[in-house]
C-alpha cells in the first residue's frame, strides 16, 4: 500500500495525550527514588479540559421557549411553587412535563420532530395516531395532536 508509519510507546508522564482524565503520575519516576524508599507526595492529578457537546436539537428546543407564554407560566409556577403534583421539572435547562421534554411554541422544532418521526424508516409514513404515539413518550407540547394532524395531512 505504500504507507509508512512507526508505532512508538511512551511511558507514563511522557504520554500526556492519552487518557488525561484518569492517568496518574508515575510516582517512582516523579520521586526519582529507589523502590525501597517511601516518600509521600500528594496526588497531583489534574483535569485540564472537559468538553461538552450539545446536540443541535437541544439548542432548538431551548430556543423554542423564548417568548412562549405557556413555558413562562410553567417556569414561574415551578420556581414559586415546586409542587411535585404539578408534574413539572427543569433538568439541564430543559422544561419537562411528566418527564417528557416540553417543546415550546416558537421556531420550527415541533414541525421538524413530527416530520422526522412520520417520515423515518421506522415511522414508514404511519397515520396520525401512530405518529402521535411515537412522539408522546418523549416530547410534550400543548396541542401536539393538532400539529401531528397538520404534518401528516401535508
Amino acid at each position: 500500500m505504500g504507507l509508512s508509519f512507526e508505532i512508538q510507546y511512551k511511558k507514563g508522564v511522557e504520554n500526556v495525550v492519552a487518557n488525561t482524565l484518569s492517568r496518574k503520575l508515575d510516582q517512582q519516576a516523579e520521586n526519582n527514588s529507589p523502590k525501597g524508599l517511601s516518600q509521600t507526595k500528594s496526588d497531583t492529578s489534574q483535569c485540564l479540559l472537559i468538553s461538552h457537546l450539545q446536540p443541535k436539537w437541544i439548542e432548538e428546543l431551548l430556543a423554542s421557549y423564548e417568548g412562549d407564554q405557556k413555558v413562562l407560566q410553567a417556569t414561574t409556577m415551578l420556581s414559586s411553587n415546586p409542587d411535585p403534583t404539578l408534574n413539572l421539572s427543569i433538568q439541564q435547562g430543559i422544561l419537562r412535563y411528566k418527564g417528557k421534554a416540553w417543546v415550546g411554541k416558537n421556531g420550527m422544532l415541533r414541525k421538524k420532530l413530527v416530520t422526522t418521526i412520520h417520515t423515518s424508516s421506522l415511522g414508514g409514513h404511519s397515520g396520525v395516531w401512530a405518529t402521535y404515539q411515537r412522539l408522546k413518550p418523549i416530547f410534550y407540547c400543548p396541542a401536539m395532536m393538532e400539529q401531528v394532524n397538520v404534518v401528516v395531512q401535508e
